[in-house]
């Protein structure tokens, strides 16, 4: 995970990374000031954290999504067709 992480930033610095923000960790590269570490406990507590996974993924998912308006967009113009 440590290597990927790694590897994405420095795709990032260089302007050569073709998944841009369209996952998790382009998105907080591109969105957070975490450090690879923060973003190691991140994502292994989101994976990983038993009972009270998804009410602490989803949490977190309301709280970065405030900063990406296209994401918030997108939830808008396809939230309709869910409901």
């Amino acid at each position: 995970m440590k290597r990927i992480l790694e590897e994405r930033a420095c795709k990032k610095e260089a302007r050569i990374d073709e998944i841009g923000e369209s996952d998790l960790l382009g998105f907080l590269l591109e969105q957070s000031n975490l450090t690879s570490e923060q973003f190691g406990d991140l994502l292994l507590g989101a994976l990983f954290g038993g009972h009270e996974t998804t009410a602490i993924t989803i949490a977190m998912a309301l709280y970065f999504l405030q900063d990406c308006h296209k994401a918030i967009e997108q939830l808008r113009v396809s939230l309709p067709y869910f409901l």
